[in-house]
């Protein structure tokens, strides 16, 4: 098993010119302060850096409009991923870049996939089946202050685009179906939907030959002229028609390529702008407050705020070099979009075409059908059936062997240990909590819906986090997570219950994990790690730390968007 633990998080404004690095002790590190000092919006960019947009974000952290990196490690392996907006970069240890995304669920997804060993496969809500985005790893590890609490498996936003995600995902993290499973119920449903095309051509083709056989008769071949020349010409004008709009297509994907081209052309003069204007600050940063010219002596002042001057626009420069590269993606969207239309025209226009080509072909067809007999027609469609026929049958053939397959992985006496490991974890954890209220029924499985009322409710989910969490790092499968827990004094704690959750959170984490976690107060319980004290409201991010953090993050932004 993979083990992840997080070492440094950047967050950056350029807009605020502000910044804040936390580092992140390997055993625990909590974040305490007073409500409004930002502990949840640093909580939240975490997995927001990692590809997992949080439930509710403040809007003063939105109109940061921060940048932020989280270097990380996985089996002693360190990485930094870095993220923009909507733009992502992983980076080695040495701060090369491994690659840039612009996507999390076509091109994030799947390479985090990778990295993490995450194979869970999730169909959407059209039935389109797909890797599952970065989100549905993390959730086990994540409780948040807004969404996490209430129920588990929802501290994300956008987990609702897969149907009846909170079963796979518990049944997946808790090891009821492991990641085989997975893999072959994938190729089981790729399967069924290549099998509609075949299965459809031979009950088509049943019902034309169950028709041929009544109507193949002599004499009963009658064809209107006057309709078949109208159906012609209306075909002829739809040719025209389609033409017409493949051009304007075509046009569009031109446009956007220009556009695109002036694009780069604008980055590649900012780029060596950018290069000039370091160059005369680092010129600037050798000589003295002040400089005679040799030509016509005249003093030049050289202090800080000339040098500070160009370091400003060195990081305008990097603020339009970021602008001009979403404007490209964006640009080469609409020309995806448009190269689209323009296939899919072109597809409908050979479509009509060939329409067209079987009608002018209707009456020779009909002459050759009278003269030649019915022995011939039936030869075909009984050709082409029986063809479709073996298709279906192979097709069915797989569907049986893969779907045996993938049953292997659900074995019975593997899941009621299973289950009965849950239960046992489950009425362990509830005693440490106090929880003697809520019915068994309320969390008897693992994919119930762990729901309770009152103070209990915060405890019962903390005890299904923890019992879920202990059978991920029992089964040994993907990637295991730095705990992530923020707020724990959920529904007004007694000062007994809370100590007994902080306590609990504490001690019954899966041995070899790493914990952060943010509160109020820590009410005297000892988590052996580094405290992070935040104390000004409001304001998390601080100027002072602005260009030690611009310095470490900007060269990667710059080297993220400089590929672009």
């Amino acid at each position: 098993m993979k083990n992840c633990k997080f070492l440094e998080l950047s967050v950056l404004s350029i807009s605020e010119k502000k910044a804040r690095r936390i580092a992140f002790h390997p055993d625990a590190t909590l974040l305490i302060g007073k409500n409004d000092t930002g502990k949840s919006s640093l909580i939240k960019t975490l997995y927001w850096t990692l590809g997992a947009e949080p439930g509710r974000v403040s809007q003063k952290w939105v109109s940061a409009d921060a940048r932020s990196a989280l270097r990380f490690e996985v089996n002693q392996m360190r990485y930094t991923i870095v993220r923009s907006k909507r733009t992502f970069g992983i980076f080695d240890s040495d701060y090369r870049l491994l690659a840039r995304f612009n996507s999390v669920t076509k091109e994030l997804a799947p390479y985090l996939a990778r990295m993490f060993d995450f194979d869970l496969q999730l169909r959407s809500n059209n039935d389109e089946s797909s890797i599952a985005a970065p989100a549905y790893l993390y959730l086990p590890f994540y409780v948040d202050q807004d969404e996490g609490w209430g129920s588990p498996w929802g501290s994300f936003a956008n987990l609702k685009q897969f149907s009846g995600y909170k079963q796979a995902v518990a049944e997946y993290h808790s090891g009821l179906k492991p990641n085989e499973y997975y893999i072959a119920d994938n190729r089981v449903h790729q399967l069924k939907r290549a099998i509609e095309e075949p299965r459809n051509k031979r009950d088509t083709l049943e019902i034309i030959r169950g028709d041929m056989q009544e109507r193949l008769n002599p004499g009963t071949f009658n064809i209107d002229l006057d309709a078949y020349k109208t159906e012609i010409s209306e075909l002829l004008a739809k040719c025209n028609a389609l033409k017409i709009e493949e051009e304007k297509y075509r046009d569009r994907v031109t446009d956007c390529e220009l556009r695109a081209a002036n694009i780069e052309v604008q980055q590649e003069m900012l780029r060596r702008s950018r290069e000039e204007l370091s160059e005369d600050f680092e010129f600037a940063a050798g000589q003295p407050d002040s400089i005679v010219c040799p030509t016509c002596g005249h003093e030049h002042l050289n202090d800080f705020t000339n040098r500070f001057s160009i370091a400003v626009d060195e990081d305008r420069c990097l603020e339009l070099v970021e602008a001009l590269s979403q404007e490209l993606v964006e640009i080469k969207k609409e020309r995806d979009e448009a190269e689209s239309l323009l296939n899919s025209s072109r597809a409908s226009f050979e479509d009509a075409m060939l329409l067209l080509t079987k009608k002018q072909g209707e009456v020779s067809l009909h002459e050759l059908i009278r003269n030649e007999g019915r022995r011939e027609v039936g030869a075909i469609i009984e050709s082409d059936l029986k063809r479709a026929q073996e298709q279906v049958e192979q097709v069915e053939g797989e569907i049986r062997k893969s779907t045996s397959e993938r049953d292997r992985f659900m074995d019975r006496e593997r899941r009621r240990e299973l289950s009965a490991r849950y239960r046992d974890l489950m009425e362990r954890h509830l005693m440490k909590l106090n929880v003697n209220s809520v019915p068994e029924s309320a969390y008897a499985k693992i994919t119930s819906s762990i729901s309770a009322t009152g103070s209990d409710a915060p405890r019962l989910v903390l005890a299904y986090v923890y019992a879920i969490l202990k059978m991920i790092r029992e089964k040994n499968q993907h990637t295991f997570f730095p705990i992530v827990v923020d707020t724990v004094n959920q529904q007004e704690q007694d000062p007994e219950n809370l100590k007994a959750m902080l306590r609990f959170i504490q001690s019954e984490r899966p041995a070899g994990s790493q914990l952060i976690v943010g509160l109020v107060d820590s009410c005297g319980v000892d988590f052996d790690g580094t405290t992070v004290a935040l104390t000004e409201k409001y304001s998390v991010l601080r100027k002072s730390e602005y260009g030690t953090v611009s310095d470490e993050v900007g060269p990667l932004l710059s080297k993220l968007f400089d590929q672009a």
